[in-house]
């Protein structure tokens, strides 16, 4: 397995976006997919409650993402998410929104409630 940088991982975001016309948000969805897949392989092996710790920007919406398809698997994780005084990316913000049209929760954590 070819394990790309950071920035790699950027441009070929990017690139999709921009030259194959594929929507942020559809990419946002297969990686919450594949992180969805993985969660629910890892469950098998082993018990214990699932915790997505989210941020305010496109990884985080891979999160959000990937606690609404959890659900939709019969397996509700804790979401924390971590705005930090920014606000969320479009695409983020968009699957906070799915995530609490259906019924979700979500902790909403900010440096201000922790000092």
């Amino acid at each position: 397995m070819r394990v790309l940088s950071r920035e790699q991982v950027r441009r070929l975001d990017q690139d999709a976006v921009q030259q194959l016309g594929l929507p942020s948000l559809l990419l946002m969805e297969n990686a919450a997919r594949g992180l969805c897949a993985a969660i629910l392989q890892l469950r098998q092996q082993a018990a214990g409650r699932i915790v997505i710790a989210a941020g305010a920007g496109n990884n985080g919406g891979d999160g959000l993402a990937a606690a609404r398809l959890l659900a939709a698997e019969g397996v509700l994780a804790e979401v924390l998410l971590f705005r930090c005084g920014r606000s969320l990316s479009a695409d983020a913000a968009a699957n906070l929104c799915f995530l609490q049209r259906a019924g979700l929760l979500v902790c909403e954590c900010d440096e201000q409630q922790s000092g």
